[in-house]
């Protein structure tokens, strides 16, 4: 068994984990932090961040639930080794026993094992550590998990843990295709503000579709636009992108060719600072705007960033046809031509799109939208390409990271 560096981390991949994974190096890249990374399934490991740069990234990501220290690596030929367990009940002990004032709260969490193993070494794991620890004359809680699950504490679960006592730890045993490892978890996600925004806020259209907050600071990371820039929202709707943009520490602004959506939007934003996130960068209310209409009101080459969710077509209800889903497409093709072009126009040389495109399912089959038949190789580069859906979902979003050329053409 070896000892790791004390400042190795684990980011916890999503359940997008490509996606992650993009947003992840764009949050690195932003903070201006050229780390190696080794992409392991389900996880990326960091060398030699400290814990105070870790958690600045970790607090900025959208798609990533837990940061995780690793405190041991021990390699396959070492997993039956009989000692193994001793030594690591030990290290575990020494981890939850600094401080013997208080009672301690842990929980275990296991990655990657076969499930019998899993819950045998969950159980094992969670028996030996509370005798020993009462071995110290120290007291403990153990924070279980549903039985017959796999043995693995959700991350809202986790950030409750950690919030509710100062003592609070997840224990990680994680394995992977070459080693494994015990790892101790440093932060996870904080879903309370997300939540409140996608549930709570005053204002929001159920027959539209929400986009996810998460999703919206996720996009927003996937730009790569330095935090002293504005970041603009075409299709604002009720003000989600505004609003994690601002969180963010982006200067922000929108508009939507709905009145309704303006005024939901305005609303929502005052509840978000008054209940979230109190910030100034909302520059000023969102305004009613065709987006076919932006350079005219931005100017041209002014706008640093757009990052927004398009109108992803008519709601779906019932029995869905290919036939129907092309049309769809062939309808809104040219809506989005000429939203792209404008986008181009309003935003500086090099500037960066964001976008959710819809695409659609129809017995099993995937149709979407082809960029060529657009034309925005004319205006943009393609950087990357995301899907986020879920295997119910009749309209799936296709998220595009662009880059508009230094000229446009016609």
């Amino acid at each position: 068994m070896n000892k790791e560096n004390d400042q190795t981390f684990f980011y916890q991949l999503g359940s997008y984990p490509e996606m992650s994974l993009a947003e992840l190096k764009s949050v690195l890249n932003l903070n201006g932090l050229q780390c190696k990374l080794k992409p392991a399934t389900g996880f990326v490991i960091i060398n030699h961040l400290q814990t105070d740069t870790s958690l600045s990234v970790f607090h900025q990501l959208g798609g990533c639930p837990r940061l995780m220290r690793i405190v041991w690596r021990f390699d396959r030929n070492e997993k039956d080794d009989p000692q193994l367990t001793d030594k690591l009940l030990q290290k575990i002990v020494q981890l939850l026993s600094h401080d013997t004032k208080r009672k301690i709260t842990f929980g275990i969490s296991m990655f990657g094992w076969p499930l019998k193993t899993a819950h045998a070494l969950s159980r094992n794991f969670a028996t030996g550590i509370k005798q020993a620890l009462n071995r110290q004359d120290v007291s403990s809680n153990y924070a279980g998990y549903s039985s017959d699950s796999y043995p693995c504490l959700p991350p809202a679960a986790v950030s409750n843990l950690m919030k509710s006592a100062k003592t609070g730890t997840e224990l990680c045993l994680i394995h992977l295709e070459t080693a494994s490892y015990m790892a101790v978890t440093v932060d996870a996600t904080d879903y309370e503000p997300f939540e409140k925004l996608d549930m709570h806020r005053p204002d929001k259209d159920m027959t539209a579709g929400i986009l996810p907050p998460k999703l919206a600071r996720i996009m927003i990371n996937l730009a790569e636009t330095p935090r002293d820039k504005q970041i603009y929202d075409p299709f604002c709707g009720d003000g989600t992108i505004m609003m994690e943009a601002s969180r963010l520490g982006h200067f922000t602004a929108g508009s939507d060719i709905s009145p309704e959506a303006v005024e939901a939007a305005t609303r929502n934003i005052e509840w978000y600072r008054k209940n979230i996130f109190n910030s100034g960068k909302i520059e000023k209310p969102p305004v009613v705007l065709d987006a076919r209409k932006l350079s005219e009101f931005t100017g041209r080459s002014t706008l640093d960033c757009v990052v927004t969710e398009t109108h992803l077509g008519p709601p779906i209800r019932g029995k869905f046809t290919g036939i129907q889903a092309e049309t769809i497409i062939a309808d809104l093709s040219p809506f989005y031509r000429d939203t792209l072009r404008e986008i181009a126009l309003s935003l500086k040389k090099h500037g960066k799109v964001v976008i959710a495109l819809p695409s659609f399912q129809a017995s099993g089959i995937v149709h979407t939208l082809r960029l060529p038949d657009l034309r925005i190789d004319r205006c943009f580069n393609v950087l990357g390409h995301h899907a986020y859906s879920r295997p119910e979902q009749k309209i799936r979003r296709e998220i595009y990271i662009l880059e508009r050329k230094a000229q446009i053409g016609d």
